[in-house]
């Protein structure tokens, strides 16, 4: 069991690595696909064709491992494993299961698991090792070549999953996300925003939905267990650190509530300088490159797909 967990934790790792990592907090940067909520197209279906080479070239790696042969007829169970560490820090740690998409999550496990079905009797139980010659087990990858007709199976997935809502929910995780901090956050924001600064009733509007704005985006791409990580660092360093959930830099350690007073500070010194709050594809993108600029103005991008659709569904509300 021990060896068997181990190895499902350090497939995981290599899958984040290799493959298509589940969060953007990857350490190395990659070719593919990565979630985003401006972009409507995807190479997701590159993201199932990793999952299943690289979990099952892992354990026809392990196979050949003298410390695995008394685990070879149980290999199978680590890309089950696995796949279960996946789902528990989607679900649990990044808190992301309103953004899963079923057909799209079913079909990338149906076929992980295929696959390893396949690796595992063609080449584990048959005892067939990857390090003989190539000559003496040809047929048996010509087989796989026939049996996966990798080319045309790798562009039928690329084609059905280049939309980005049929490999997520992102107005369903946006507005979950919404509600969720609405009744958590709500009368604090209000409390922090001040008299003063509420002008009239659809400018307050327009500010408090860029703070939610923010609070979404960046409780997306620092959720609570990343944050709680980054809060225990900086108590120990005379650095300064983007902390709290709307990751404020500061030389003190904010929590969520502190970040969140401090963040709207800042938006609101940002938020009273715009001329004209008409156009918001001109002054939520002009906020959010001041708040946080980055690479072709992603990061603007981001906050401003989700103050349009936090928009429409509180006007559907209305």
């Amino acid at each position: 069991m021990i060896f068997i967990i181990m190895n499902s934790l350090v497939l995981f790792v290599i899958m984040q690595i290799l493959g298509v990592p589940i969060s953007n907090l990857a350490l190395l940067k990659q070719k593919y696909d990565t979630f985003s909520f401006s972009e409507d197209k995807t190479t997701s279906g590159i993201n199932i064709i990793y999952n299943i080479f690289i979990s099952n070239i892992y354990i026809l790696l392990l196979n050949e491992m003298n410390i695995a042969k008394p685990y070879v007829n149980n290999l199978y169970f680590v890309v089950i494993g696995y796949l279960l560490i996946r789902y528990f820090v989607i679900f649990f740690i990044l808190q992301r299961k309103s953004l899963l998409n079923f057909r799209y999550e079913f079909t990338l496990v149906t076929l992980t698991l295929l696959g390893t079905y396949i690796v595992f009797d063609k080449f584990i139980r048959s005892g067939i090792s990857i390090m003989i010659p190539i000559d003496d087990f040809k047929n048996e990858i010509v087989l796989l070549l026939i049996l996966f007709l990798y080319d045309i199976f790798k562009n039928s997935l690329v084609t059905v999953f280049k939309d980005r809502d049929v490999t997520s929910r992102r107005e369903k995780y946006i507005r979950n996300r919404y509600s969720y901090f609405f009744d958590k956050y709500n009368s604090y924001i209000l409390s922090n925003i001040g008299e003063e600064f509420k002008i009239d009733k659809e400018i307050t509007r327009k500010f408090i939905l860029l703070v939610y704005s923010f609070i979404i985006y960046e409780n997306f791409s620092r959720p609570k267990f990343y944050r709680l990580v980054e809060f225990v660092v900086s108590k120990f360093s005379s650095g300064r650190y983007s902390t709290g959930i709307m990751q404020v830099q500061s030389k003190y350690t904010l929590d969520d509530k502190e970040s969140i007073a401090k963040g709207i500070d800042i938006l609101k010194n940002m938020f009273i300088e715009i001329e004209s709050y008409e156009y918001e594809e001109c002054w939520v993108r002009e906020i959010a490159n001041r708040y946080n600029p980055s690479n072709n103005e992603q990061y603007a991008k981001e906050i401003l797909y989700i103050y349009i659709e936090l928009d429409r569904f509180l006007q559907v509300l209305d």
